[in-house]
């Protein structure tokens, strides 16, 4: 399993890759002029930040403390969970 500190020493290409390929999707969000999609990675979690007009992307931010992921909770509904 990656460490943080190793994924954040890899190049970006790679770091992309990488996620892509052993992340898993967790979520998505709308941000201020970007799309992000959340995966977990290891006992973290990346973030892909993608531009909303081109969907070129933008960023790769490496969240280490679950605290942090508050962006996403305005995108969680429990309502299912109440049926």
């Amino acid at each position: 399993m990656i460490i943080l500190q190793d994924f954040t020493s890899m190049p970006t290409h790679e770091q992309v890759k990488f996620v892509r390929q052993q992340g898993r999707y967790l979520m998505h969000r709308l941000g201020q002029n970007c799309f992000c999609t959340l995966y977990a990675v290891g006992n973290f979690f990346v973030e892909l930040r993608y531009d909303s007009t081109s969907y070129n992307m933008v960023g790769i931010v490496c969240i280490g403390n679950p605290g942090k992921l508050d962006a996403y909770l305005n995108t969680i509904s429990i309502n299912e969970l109440f049926k």
